[in-house]
């Protein structure tokens, strides 16, 4: 689809974290256009990698469950052993033997 206004020009904003003055250039307008984006970019390019990398971070803890670096619920780490206790095992109904990542517990704690 081709852009609707052809005559864009660099224009000065101001981001809305740090204040700070930018420039929407006239190439950046264009690609806005050319994807049909409707709104100017709020944030300069430093704070739009900010937030990127924030967001990045916090998806990143959220799929690991705060547990720093790993796999993320324990897996692959170690035996498995410290996920809990298995609740089939108790029952008696637990088929997994020493494959199973749940404690093999006899005695409700």
């Amino acid at each position: 689809m081709a852009a609707e206004n052809t005559n864009f020009s660099d224009r000065n904003l101001t981001c809305k974290d740090c204040n700070a003055e930018f420039v929407f250039t006239a190439g950046e307008q264009e690609f806005y256009s050319d994807k049909s984006f409707e709104n100017d970019p709020t944030r300069c390019l430093e704070c739009r990698k900010k937030k990127k990398a924030d967001r990045r971070a916090a998806f990143r803890a959220r799929r690991m469950g705060g547990r720093g670096r790993g796999r993320g619920r324990g897996r692959g780490r170690g035996n498995g052993k410290s996920q809990g206790i298995c609740y089939a095992f108790q029952k008696g109904e637990c088929e997994r033997g020493d494959s199973c990542r749940f404690q093999h517990v006899n005695e409700e704690a």
